[in-house]
């Protein structure tokens, strides 16, 4: 029965006022209006503003082109002033394409002044390049994810200095972006030191069930810890590199799946209940971290978190890095089909028997 007809039958029976009956019947229209848009209309409508922001970032490229040499200043200018407006319009306005169009101007305006400071930087031969562009895009992110309230726009402005951070790395120790075989000790240790930032972040963000405004953070750190091994050009992905590259990767690893046993057990108090099961699972973590490659590794602690807080992005986005890992495993790494399978299965072995310790030791006793 729809709205109107049950608020006049109401109404004729007398159980219901005529002006509270009208307040029910706005309220039912409000609703409807507010209702939101079938997926692939919003898919199309956000695919339709970021296609004309891309338009207009080609055409203000073009515009300056000829003046990049002599001067990168308006570029860097525009993009501060395509942030400023888009972040002051993003709180007056209603609408999904609108608000499509306000975060891809947003990040347009991004885009600019990154590449323009970049091109200024490496014209005037300033060292450090990267780790400047770095400095500059966390600048970014940390005005905007507090004055431009939106999730996705925090979690790509979070994602982009977070990213150009790994740059950053690159840049300071002197580690050459193609170089997998050369061992670079500084680089090592700078990386571990990002990677635990980036596990600091996910587990002040989700294991402590910080405010919800802080989550699109850790996303984006979830994504650019994922892009960490990559980045150093699969060298965390043994054998050949195991006892080189395995050993600080699987400690830190360790201290990410100990947090998230802290997340399964979900309160600090559950320590004094539960700490045989985070006892047994730290030990076989680190027997895990011993055999499997850190990245599969990686995958796995993304799929438990995910399992734990009920979250399909870590869920999915575990999965997907798993499958892409075990790939990437196989087809770049050059050893023999039986070595890496040996290693496979061992991991394969691992996991079932902490599995069926958990159940007989600890888990039945509860």
């Amino acid at each position: 029965m729809k709205t109107d007809t049950l608020t006049q039958t109401l109404v004729a029976t007398g159980q219901l006022g005529t002006e509270t009956a009208e307040r029910i019947t706005l309220a039912a229209v409000r609703e409807t209006a507010q209702e939101p848009s079938p997926w692939y209309f919003q898919a199309l409508t956000a695919g339709g503003a970021w296609v004309a922001s891309l338009f207009f970032l080609g055409f203000l490229v073009g515009l300056f082109a000829s003046s990049w040499e002599q001067n990168i200043g308006p570029l860097t200018v525009i993009g501060l002033v395509l942030i400023g407006t888009a972040t002051f319009a993003r709180g007056r306005i209603a609408g999904f394409f609108l608000e499509q169009v306000c975060l891809a101007v947003s990040m347009t305006g991004h885009l600019l002044v990154l590449i323009s400071l970049g091109m200024e930087f490496q014209r005037q031969h300033l060292p450090h390049v990267a780790t400047l562009l770095a400095l500059v895009a966390a600048t970014l992110a940390a005005v905007d994810y507090f004055l431009y309230r939106d999730g996705c726009h925090r979690f790509l402005s979070s994602l982009v200095a977070l990213l150009f951070g790994i740059a950053a790395l690159y840049d300071l120790t002197g580690r050459h972006w193609l170089d997998a075989a050369t061992r670079n000790p500084p680089f090592d240790r700078g990386l571990v030191l990002y990677m635990a930032l980036h596990l600091a972040l996910l587990g002040a963000i989700f294991v402590r069930r910080t405010a919800i405004a802080w989550r699109p953070l850790g996303y984006a750190a979830a994504l650019s810890l994922v892009a960490m091994p990559f980045a150093y050009n699969l060298a965390l992905f043994g054998p050949t590199r195991a006892k080189e590259a395995s050993i600080l990767p699987g400690l830190l690893f360790l201290a990410a799946l100990l947090a998230l046993g802290w997340t399964l057990l979900g309160r600090r108090a559950a320590w004094q209940r539960d700490r045989r099961t985070v006892i047994v699972a730290g030990l076989f973590t680190v027997a895990l971290g011993a055999i499997a490659p850190p990245p599969l590794l990686l995958a796995l602690g993304l799929i438990v978190l995910g399992y734990a807080r009920q979250d399909r992005f870590f869920e999915y986005g575990g999965l997907l890095f798993l499958g892409y890992s075990l790939f990437v495993y196989y087809y770049m790494l050059t050893a023999s089909l039986a070595s890496k399978s040996l290693i496979l299965c061992a991991s394969g072995a691992v996991l079932f028997l902490a599995l069926a310790v958990l159940k007989k030791t600890v888990w039945n006793r509860r």
